[in-house]
């Protein structure tokens, strides 16, 4: 059984955001909990204390009062901190505290069923544990084991995830992106303030409601923030697509032409039926029929000082039906060649120093990671033997499981050094994640000549070697000199 105890004190329980007086003006804040238990009444009837029979064993007086110094946080609700008395007060069995939060003036962005009864620990805030908010989230429930400083704060945010459709727009482009708060269990936070910033305007600008739009080719990180947690994510934005040479294969050999550019060579190599990303064909590396790693060869790309390439890569897995290979791995741990970029002639590839760029796969044995490679530094003087570019160790996983058995979107884009030779850049991507990303690259070679990319091929020699029957399949390659296609 509780018994009221009028007091002349004028309370205001901000908790509800009305008074606790009677008709008469007085306030009632003082209770007599006796071992029958029984549930106190606060603000009107908004705040309810139930005390179950048993949790004291004598007769004891609770008062609650305003906690004029609770420990201040932004997410605490104005008013809403109580003090019980006598503090430390421990129940026999734990005490029931619930509020009706449907009225209370709430932090901004912050809903009613994100509020939690917290109590202070120290110089701060900790949430009850077990303190839930109902569906409707007009009311707040926790259990108490002990009396003490009572307050109603709102979940914090603990982290931020950026969803996107995709990872690159084109200049003049746009692309909305949403962001989501979240707590420490990954629940959304969904009317948390947002705030959107970009790390490079010059790449790329963002509003206030996460509207990306492109402004001049590049890489820039686009951070979402809420209440001093962030996330940031990448944006990769594109200049318009030129194409200047692109093939299909469903001609059903290496003989397409386009603006200058073909096929050079294509050794160790065919066109099959066998799988196909569209149409009804594909170009087949058979590796596994020598030991270098069949190779499809470019030409005559009209001195172009930036190249944007892309294809598509199959990679077998071993288990498709009908067959088209054993699973694809990494015989050894050399380098494998993946792409090569170079200028001036077909025989410029065999001339040294020139401006060569590429990439090799670094093989473990099985599976195989992507480094990048270029011939000349003036600082280092030339980087090039056998394949050995100033990065050869492993740099970013390709040979996976996770890319064995689909389609792999390959994106490759490569720059000329500028007369500073400061500024050769090697990108490249698999689907949307970025494998490579070099942009201060020293590629020029003595004389500053040649400037431009003329000739280059996919795949390439295999230092590892390959087992029998080994193949990988390309299809939908694209040689573009600005962008990429969708």
């Amino acid at each position: 059984m509780i018994h009221r105890i009028r007091t002349s004190l004028s309370l205001l329980f901000a908790v509800a955001g009305v008074s606790c007086g009677d008709s008469g003006g007085s306030t009632e804040t003082a209770f007599n909990v006796t071992p029958l238990g029984g549930t106190i009444s606060l603000a009107g009837g908004r705040v309810q204390l139930t005390v179950p029979a048993g949790a004291v064993t004598s007769n004891v007086l609770i008062t609650a009062t305003p906690a004029t110094t609770a420990p201040a946080s932004g997410l605490l609700v104005s008013g809403s901190a109580l003090s019980f008395a006598p503090g430390g007060l421990t129940f026999a069995q734990p005490v029931t505290i619930t509020a009706d939060v449907s009225a209370l003036a709430l932090p901004d962005g912050v809903r009613g069923r994100e509020l939690r009864l917290h109590r202070v620990n120290g110089a701060g805030w900790e949430e009850v544990p077990g303190s839930t908010a109902n569906a409707a989230g007009t009311s707040v429930t926790a259990s108490l084991a002990s009396l003490q400083t009572i307050g109603l704060v709102a979940l914090p945010v603990t982290s931020v995830l950026i969803g996107k459709p995709n990872g690159s727009i084109v200049v003049g482009g746009t692309v909305q992106l949403l962001a989501f708060a979240r707590n420490g269990a990954s629940d959304t936070l969904s009317n948390r303030p947002i705030t959107w910033s970009s790390s490079a305007p010059d790449i790329a600008l963002v509003s206030s409601t996460g509207l990306v739009t492109g402004v001049a080719p590049g890489w820039v990180g686009i951070t979402a923030s809420s209440a001093g947690t962030s996330t940031t994510d990448s944006i990769t934005v594109t200049a318009p697509v030129v194409t200047v040479f692109a093939d299909g294969f469903e001609k059903g050999d290496f003989s397409q032409q386009e603006n200058g550019v073909s096929w050079v060579s294509a050794p160790w190599m065919d066109i099959t039926s066998n799988i196909a990303r569209t149409g009804t064909r594909s170009a087949r590396f058979r590796q596994g029929e020598s030991r270098e790693w069949a190779e499809l060869r470019f030409g005559g790309l009209p001195n172009m000082p930036e190249v944007f390439l892309q294809f598509y890569l199959y990679m077998p897995s071993g288990t498709e039906s009908p067959g088209v290979g054993p699973k694809v791995r990494v015989l050894g741990s050399r380098n494998d060649k993946f792409f090569r970029l170079w200028g001036s002639s077909d025989a410029m590839y065999a001339s040294s120093p020139g401006n060569k760029v590429g990439a090799s796969i670094w093989g473990d044995g099985t599976n195989g990671s992507v480094g990048q490679e270029y011939e000349y530094s003036p600082d280092n003087g030339v980087q090039w033997g056998m394949g050995e570019g100033p990065v050869a160790a492993p740099h970013a996983p390709l040979v996976t499981d996770a890319n064995r058995g689909r389609w792999v979107r390959i994106r490759i884009r490569c720059k000329v050094s500028g007369p500073d030779n400061r500024s050769g850049v090697i990108q490249m991507w698999a689907d949307n994640t970025a494998l490579l990303n070099s942009t201060k690259l020293q590629t020029r070679p003595p004389g500053g000549s040649p400037n431009a990319y003329t000739h280059g091929y996919i795949l390439g020699y295999a230092n590892n070697g390959y087992q029998a029957g080994q193949y990988m399949y390309v299809d939908d390659v694209t040689i573009s000199s600005a962008g990429f296609p969708p």
